[in-house]
């Protein structure tokens, strides 16, 4: 794209593919003009806010999505005004787009934002086709639906409680009904961290005292050492594990803004990701569980699929990706949802020893 060229959108519902062409700074134009049509105006706010810093002088003008005419005399007097600009017909309406087109007509470059094959066509036969830019950042993805980032904190934890991450994992198949009931405990000591509880297994236990994690506070009774040691076997060893696979994956892919523990907030409602990073322009969220619990103590494994489903589509969008890491077999119903949902896939204790090879084969897949 010519930087000396205005370039022309059409603001509609999903704003990414108005933004996905700005995202390289070395093509990135001086002048950007927004077709927002009446009831669109959020959605120009959401692309400003993504777009803040980028250094292009943004106008807004009035979008008529059920006049080709009106559409068309509108993009003319812009032509004229500019003198030279490009068209993005991926937003508005058909009849929009059409007058887009038309304004072209050899005169003006005038592109399609292709979401599943990751190019940007130019419509005419006259300028060749491009391979999506470079990744565009965490933060600027969230703010085109809306989301504010408001703090990320990647957890620091002991190198010994790292390697017992690794036992836990390596053990997972038999592990499984004690570690169950330790993550049990582990969420009820948030008040009372002294309490002591009693772990089944020994080889357990002593693997946890080992790692400094736990202590003695009596015949087979144990304590958390810190409210660290409790966290991390809340399930914050299992996030950490996750990321050092996705940190070896970093080595072989472009994988940008891995972060962890990310909250993010819209409209006063705030929300709290596991995992996200960006890969080819397309959020991606993993959400990693070691448990889920009712005021009962029964495990329920199914509702963090409909949790993370409702979270990705309104955080994510069409263009994003979703997955739930469970160290727990997930049940053939919630199995089936992710099945039948085009970006929310699933781990869980049938993979967790060929983790890395599954978030790689996900983070590649373009579906």
């Amino acid at each position: 794209m010519e930087p000396n060229a205005a370039y022309v959108c059409f603001v509609s519902d999903n704003v990414l593919p108005n933004i996905i062409p700005l995202v390289d700074p070395a093509t990135r134009p001086r002048n950007v003009v927004l077709i927002v049509t009446q009831g669109y105006e959020r959605q120009a706010k959401w692309f400003m806010k993504a777009t803040e810093g980028w250094g292009m002088a943004i106008q807004k003008h009035p979008g008529f999505p059920y006049s080709y005419e009106k559409m068309h005399s509108a993009l003319e007097q812009i032509a004229r005004e500019y003198k030279s600009i490009v068209i993005n017909v991926t937003g508005g309406t058909k009849l929009m787009a059409l007058a887009g087109f038309a304004i072209g007509q050899g005169r003006y470059p005038v592109m399609y934002v292709d979401s599943r094959n990751q190019r940007i066509q130019y419509l005419g036969g006259q300028w060749h086709d491009m391979e999506w830019p470079p990744n565009m950042r965490v933060k600027q993805y969230l703010a085109s639906y809306g989301y504010t980032l408001e703090s990320k904190a990647e957890s620091h934890y002991l190198a010994s409680w790292r390697g017992v991450g690794d036992v836990l994992v390596t053990k997972s198949s038999g592990w499984q009904k004690g570690l169950h009931a330790l993550n049990w405990e582990a969420s009820q000591r948030t008040t009372d961290l002294r309490k002591p509880f009693s772990i089944s297994l020994q080889e357990l236990a002593q693997t946890l005292v080992q790692g400094g994690l736990i202590e003695a506070a009596g015949p087979n009774q144990w304590r958390f050492v810190s409210e660290e040691a409790r966290a991390f076997l809340n399930g914050g060893w299992f996030e950490g594990y996750v990321m050092s696979q996705l940190r070896a994956i970093q080595k072989q892919l472009r994988l940008t803004d891995l972060l962890s523990n990310v909250v993010i907030s819209k409209e006063n409602v705030r929300n709290e990701l596991d995992i996200v990073f960006m890969f080819q322009n397309r959020l991606h969220i993993i959400e990693c569980k070691t448990k889920n619990f009712d005021r009962d103590g029964e495990l329920i494994q199914s509702q963090p699929v409909y949790k993370l489903d409702s979270l990705s589509r309104n955080i994510a969008g069409i263009m994003g990706k979703a997955l739930l890491v469970s160290y727990l077999p997930l049940p053939i119903h919630a199995r089936n949802r992710c099945d039948n949902l085009n970006n929310l896939s699933y781990v869980d204790s049938r993979d967790i020893q060929g983790m890395k090879d599954k978030l790689l084969n996900w983070i590649v897949d373009r579906q």
